[in-house]
């Protein structure tokens, strides 16, 4: 009568995991370096994700040897994703780290580990590390993604003041300065016609600019034709607020169709902030704006030639990083090359996908 089968010894496996775990965390660490992460570009992050990876590594050991633990921190994680949304890490910096750590552990787990269940050791600790990362990665996502979105309901608070502040300052102020000349005019009627219709004239000119800035507002609020309008909308703005000095190239390549709409929205809120900025602040003579539309991917570029800035010195107010969470929650990146008297330059990627209907 043959033996039967012994079940593997995951004592035995939690107890090679936990001897193997400071030379995993040394090719982990290297295999980063190797990949250029971004997370190594600080003494904090580098400390940080190799606490993480310590953290990972001692509850699949603990896992694998039958004792469960929750399979992810949440504090941990959370503290995590929300640091990457702080510092404007990308979560493909996360993702890319939990591949190669999960290949360093499954590499030195198989050269190790022999015996008639050595498959068996292997199979269990790959799927228990999975799990745990795979928890731990959804754990961090969702805290990154709750800063992005209370930083942009932060930068929806200061845009509404800054629409406030418009609506005081110059149309509640033009509309007040018309009002006085008018019931100046209607004083002056019956003594001095001359003093009245100067009174009235001034009224007509101050609703005439009233008039502009309403005008400037809309602009900047509303996308005209937003699924086939992108290139007529963002010509609109700058035709709206920029100086007739300034010369402006904007080019649209492929066709919207291809584009969901509420990307091609997405996309021009995007663009449109990087064009005021260089309205507001560049200085600049010359802006160009060139969009690629294809089926998988949008791109667009603004360059101007103006002033510029040191982007290590930080910038004014929230509009840049309104731009880069904009384009993180979408799935894309944002970049920006800026020194100081070398103007700017500000590509966007973004990935297309789903019904374009």
């Amino acid at each position: 009568m043959s033996e039967p089968l012994q079940e593997p010894s995951q004592t035995t496996l939690s107890d090679q995991i936990t001897a193997l775990s400071p030379t995993i965390l040394r090719d982990f660490e290297v295999a980063l370096e190797r990949a250029g992460s971004a997370l190594l570009l600080d003494d904090l992050s580098r400390k940080q994700v190799l606490t993480h990876a310590r953290d990972i590594l001692a509850r699949t050991a603990a896992q694998v040897g039958g004792h469960p633990t929750p399979v992810v921190q949440p504090g941990l994680a959370r503290e995590i994703g929300a640091d990457r949304a702080a510092t404007n890490t990308s979560p493909t910096e996360s993702l890319r780290a939990a591949n190669l750590l999960f290949a360093t552990v499954v590499r030195r787990v198989a050269a190790t580990v022999d015996g008639p269940h050595a498959t068996d050791h292997l199979i269990l600790t790959a799927l228990t590390l999975h799990e745990i990362l795979t928890h731990t990665l959804r754990v961090a996502a969702d805290a990154y993604v709750g800063v992005l979105l209370n930083r942009i309901h932060r930068a929806q608070i200061e845009e509404r003041r800054h629409i406030s502040r418009e609506l005081h300052d110059r149309i509640g102020h033009g509309i007040g300065v018309a009002q006085r000349q008018l019931e100046l005019s209607e004083i002056y009627w019956a003594a001095d016609q001359d003093r009245a219709l100067s009174r009235l004239r001034a009224a007509q000119h101050g609703l005439t600019g009233t008039l502009e800035a309403v005008r400037h507002a809309i602009a900047g609020l509303r996308l005209v034709e937003p699924v086939h309008g992108l290139e007529k909308a963002l010509r609109l703005f700058l035709d709206s607020t920029a100086t007739p000095e300034l010369i402006h190239d904007i080019q649209v390549n492929g066709d919207e169709s291809w584009v969901p709409a509420t990307l091609i929205e997405e996309t021009f809120l995007i663009v449109r902030e990087a064009l005021r900025n260089t309205v507001t602040h560049a200085q600049a003579q010359l802006v160009m704006v060139r969009i690629d539309l294809a089926p998988d991917q949008l791109q667009a570029t603004v360059v101007d030639d103006g002033q510029g800035f040191d982007p290590a010195a930080g910038h004014r107010g929230t509009g840049l990083l309104s731009m880069k969470e904009r384009a993180s929650l979408l799935g894309g990146s944002l970049s920006l090359i800026s020194r100081v008297g070398g103007g700017t330059h500000i590509e966007l990627r973004l990935p297309v996908e789903g019904d374009t209907g």
